[in-house]
């Protein structure tokens, strides 16, 4: 058979990508689109450039971008590409786009390296073609690429999780009970006594399941040593487990890990993964981040342990826009009154086939269950990774997926209807530390943002695609109606936001409000309206200039900081580590919003501090004040404790109560002066002892305040009387019933009202509570007797007499009176916690005793009429 010889070329002869793939005749892609062609114009001009990032919204083709600059720079350099995606079906994905779309060799490489096709592994070796694999391939304690020169990770912003993985050590209780209580065990020292319970045992006093505790190890000698003795033990005896891949790559470097416990498991990871010393990361000449809702907050940088990476900018034509429309469906806010699995079935027969969207394999059951029940077809995302076709070419369809935001995308057409049931919250424990424990949220906010935006982009992946989204998770729709967290979002969404909540409002019945799908999905006249109004809307907020408050700007400006001072922790550069935090405290202090993260750092500096003492002295890091600034910079700071605390712990109230206290005392003395701030003291508890009907509630709330809870009193009628927050696990909300008729016997409808408290609490986002928490309600009142049926309805609720608490009030103000005439102001007391914690336990005036107090009498047993 006769062959073609061919001649030999010199040199390869393309200036641009566009000019190497307009030669590309084995494509069925015409084209490059012009936004795809000036973004490579702009990556031309960092092709040097180290770290590079670029952003196109979903559905305007950066996969071709990124295999087409990967293509050039293979093909120009001789080059060993690397493209990383975020799993095996996205990997498929993309191989199967590059073949029969852009005609570029790009070939898969999933599963165990024994798999790999060996002419696959030559070609990738030689650099005769694109590998193309997950994340989780490349960073790994034995990878096979380990010497890629070019490395394009797609989908950038989800990736962290993934890259940390590599440095991550995770003991789940159930999986590996002797293990976790091993570690735990040697963490006890570092530790209170209530936190080392709920570890090992889940209980406490109040035992939140999403509880997680963070125990920095970089001061802690004696305790690793104890911790790498229990793995090492654990590993003697299952010399197999995976665990230990993981392990091996922190174990020699756990004074920069930090441990985060909760009551079922404990991850060990460093506080940005040392990426800038894994080789076959840190070797390539140059990696390339792409992503569709990229960050301006320095998340890139903290996700793969960057310093810096220049990101491109943004192309004017796409700058606030997003690709197809969308219609934003509220029913929730529409028709509150609907149950919402009745919802739920009402909106599957909107549309032919839909997409429901949850988070977890549970509810994937429960609503599986639903739409069968509504005669519905179900497909799972495991069906649909294998072939889509049975899904879209059915009609009474329903795909439900768990935990999915990238991969399985259904445009033009394919599904028009969306359900977002429940959206994936921060599944790593590092992350819902920051959020739940650090009240860090304001450095995550980006995370929510990307997720939401992949969410509501499944359907439209193209300028003609066009589908509704129904909005029912709870999170979602409060973080969307927040004109703060609109601001997250571009211009285009927002309008979408905007004019989708603007809609849910105002109707008569769910039927009435669901009409509007009609219009939308069939384009009828009055849709044509609508679209000139979030049109126009757009164009408002583009004219009105980009939002950029002063925590981004912030979060940016330390996370080159971060990255240092993480890398000199895990490598025991403690002087330099200490520099860093200093610095990054310096600069978060007073920052409106980061005060859970300014005292996340304040903390970990605190350790470093202490583990070279002789440094921190020699540059005035003062670590008394350190743990005083972490344990104020938020309400939800149980997790910090003071080094010597967890063995002498009786000597401290909770340090949330502590911190809120000082804070006050320290600005009203500041304010006012000793003798003013005595004074009134001394009429609030006037106040509390004779305020008559209806003016009881103000020094009620104030007294909670001058205490160190949180303390609030809302205003609405269906709220309840003051609120006292103790910590994120325990409330106190009142029903305050001050009677001017001296025989006044307690009607059934005030017992009503109270009992309505608790579910208000719980429905509350003004509390930092966690869902879990205790919640006690107090009938506070001058009545000594209560109607029989009320008496019978009473159950759960205490009743304080007006007396009483205003006894223990007056015990409560001596103590701040006497701390005030020994101490003056609190600022300058250096043993404040301890102090106050002796003279409030003295007195019986402490936040347990407080609760023993009001629960002493039910409102049941008073005197039945």
């Amino acid at each position: 058979m006769g062959s073609f010889k061919l001649v030999e070329l010199d040199e390869f002869s393309y200036n641009t990508p566009q000019e190497m793939y307009a030669d590309r005749k084995n494509r069925s892609i015409q084209s490059l689109f012009d936004h795809q062609s000036k973004m490579i114009d702009l990556y031309m001009r960092e092709f040097e450039t180290r770290d590079v990032s670029l952003e196109l919204p979903p559905g305007s083709g950066k996969t071709l971008v990124g295999l087409l600059i990967g293509e050039f720079r293979r093909l120009k350099n001789r080059e060993k590409v690397v493209y990383c995606c975020l799993n095996k079906q996205l990997v498929n994905q993309v191989c199967t786009q590059s073949k029969m779309q852009y005609g570029i060799d790009a070939r898969p490489f999933i599963g165990s390296k024994k798999d790999f096709d060996p002419k696959d592994a030559a070609d990738f070796n030689s650099a005769n073609c694109i590998a193309v694999t997950t994340y989780s391939a490349l960073f790994n304690s034995n990878p096979y690429f380990v010497d890629a020169d070019f490395i394009v990770f797609d989908d950038a912003h989800s990736a962290e999780s993934f890259v940390a993985s590599s440095w991550s050590v995770e003991v789940d209780s159930a999986v590996r009970p002797k293990l976790f209580e091993a570690v735990v065990t040697a963490l006890q020292p570092l530790m209170t006594a209530e936190e080392y319970e709920r570890a090992l045992t889940g209980g406490g006093a109040a035992s939140p399941s999403s509880w997680i505790s963070l125990v920095p190890l970089v001061s802690a000698d004696n305790e690793i040593s104890s911790i790498s003795m229990a793995f090492n033990r654990y590993f003697i005896q299952n010399g197999q487990d995976d665990l230990r891949f993981s392990w091996n790559m922190v174990k020699d470097h756990l004074r920069g890990c930090q441990i985060f416990v909760s009551s079922n498991s404990l991850l060990i990871r460093p506080v940005i993964p040392p990426t800038q010393l894994f080789a076959p990361f840190a070797d390539a000449r140059q990696r390339l981040y792409m992503s569709g809702t990229l960050s301006e907050r320095g998340e890139l940088e903290r996700s793969f342990g960057v310093r810096d990476i220049t990101a491109l900018p943004m192309l004017d034509q796409w700058r606030g826009r997003t690709t197809g429309r969308r219609l934003l469906m509220f029913p929730t806010i529409a028709a509150d009154d609907v149950p919402f699995d009745r919802i739920v079935s009402r909106i599957l027969d909107q549309d032919e086939r839909s997409l429901l969207m949850v988070s977890s394999n549970a509810m994937v059951e429960q609503y599986s269950d639903l739409a069968k029940v509504a005669g519905k077809t179900v497909f799972t995302a495991a069906e649909l990774e294998n072939d889509k076709k049975p899904f879209i070419s059915k009609k009474d369809a329903v795909a439900i997926l768990a935990n999915r935001l990238d991969g399985l995308d259904f445009p033009g057409g394919e599904c028009r209807s969306e359900i977002i049931v429940q959206l994936p919250q921060g599944t790593s424990m590092h992350e819902r530390f920051l959020v739940e424990s650090a009240n860090a949220d304001e450095v995550y906010s980006e995370r929510m943002r990307n997720r939401i935006t992949q969410a509501l982009g499944r359907c439209t992946r193209s300028q003609t695609d066009y589908a509704v989204i129904f909005v029912l998770d709870e999170r979602v729709v409060r973080l969307l109606q927040s004109p703060k967290e609109q601001k997250l979002f571009n211009d285009e969404l927002r309008a979408e936001i905007q004019f989708g909540l603007r809609n849910a409002t105002g109707n008569d019945t769910l039927d009435d409000y669901l009409e509007l799908v009609d219009v939308f999905l069939n384009h009828r006249d009055e849709w044509e309206i609508a679209e000139r109004n979030i049109v126009g809307l757009r164009k408002q907020l583009t004219a009105a200039g980009e939002y950029e408050g002063m925590a981004a700007r912030k979060l940016r400006d330390i996370v080159e900081l971060e990255v240092s001072c993480a890398l000199n922790l895990w490598n025991s550069q403690l002087g330099a580590a200490m520099t860093d935090a200093f610095e990054i405290v310096n600069k978060l202090r007073d920052c409106e919003g980061l005060e859970g993260y300014f005292g996340y750092w304040s903390y970990i500096l605190y350790h470093v501090a202490r583990s070279d003492a002789e440094y921190a002295r020699a540059n005035n890091i003062d670590t008394r004040i350190l743990m005083e600034d972490a344990m104020h910079s938020s309400p939800y700071n149980a997790w910090i404790v003071p080094r010597d605390a967890a063995a002498n712990e009786t000597q401290f109230e909770n340090a949330t109560i502590l911190g809120r206290m000082k804070k006050k005392l320290s600005r009203e003395l500041s304010r006012n002066g000793i003798f003013a701030v005595q004074a009134s003291l001394d009429d609030l508890l006037e106040r509390i002892e004779n305020a008559e009907e209806g003016n009881f509630e103000q020094p009620h709330q104030e007294l909670g305040e001058w205490l160190g809870y949180e303390s609030l009193n809302p205003s609405s009628s269906s709220a309840p009387d003051p609120i006292w927050v103790l910590d994120a696990c325990s409330c106190v909300v009142a029903e305050d019933k001050i009677y001017s008729a001296f025989d006044k016997t307690i009607p059934l409808k005030h017992v009503d009202e109270a009992k309505r408290h608790e579910g208000w609490v719980r429905r509350s986002d003004q509390l930092h509570l966690n869902a879990d928490a205790e919640v006690t309600t107090i009938f506070l009142t001058t009545a000594t007797r209560i109607d029989k049926e009320a008496a019978a309805n009473a159950e759960g609720l205490w009743c304080v007499e007006r007396g009483q608490f205003a006894e223990w009030a007056s015990r409560a103000i001596g103590v701040l009176k006497r701390y005030i005439r020994q101490n003056k102001n609190p600022r300058d007391d250096p043993d404040f916690e301890t102090n106050m914690s002796n003279m409030l336990r003295a007195a019986k005036v402490d936040s347990l005793s407080f609760l023993d107090f009001i629960r002493h009498k039910k409102l049941s047993n008073l005197k039945k009429d």
